[in-house]
């Protein structure tokens, strides 16, 4: 099976993600924000590509949360909320999860305090057999 990793092209998007996060504690709808963020450009960016872009990004990243980490995410201390965007992302990226659950697990478990070692590109590509666009 082939891996598709949209970390390199979708940013960790931590403070759309907060924002929105407080939209739908407010009582909106996935579907309202993404057209909010658009029509609004809530998120101050140029092109309207961008705006759906990271639109589509955000309500992908939300919409299988439940109210509480919403909540967390909007109106939690800043570590917590950004673990929890982490949280959202892992959810939602097959490669990154597999990733997180070899590579930092594994540091995790063995208490290992060092720092993960980087993996290249070439080694990232040998093991999960993908192309890394440059």
């Amino acid at each position: 099976m082939e891996y598709k990793s949209i970390i390199k092209f979708r940013p960790y998007l931590y403070k759309e993600t907060k924002k929105d996060a407080s939209l739908v504690k407010q009582g909106l709808s996935i579907d309202d924000i993404k057209m909010k963020s658009i029509e609004d450009n809530i998120f101050q960016l140029e092109s309207e590509a961008r705006k759906k872009e990271v639109a589509s990004i955000i309500a992908v990243r939300l919409k299988d949360l439940d109210e509480y980490i919403i909540y967390k995410i909007s109106e939690g201390n800043i570590e917590t909320s950004k673990i929890l965007v982490l949280y959202s992302i892992i959810r939602t990226d097959r490669l990154f999860f597999e990733f997180m659950n070899e590579i930092y697990r594994e540091k995790l478990l063995l208490r290992k305090n060092q720092a993960l070692e980087y993996m290249t590109p070439s080694q990232f590509r040998d093991k999960y057999k993908i192309l890394i666009a440059s």
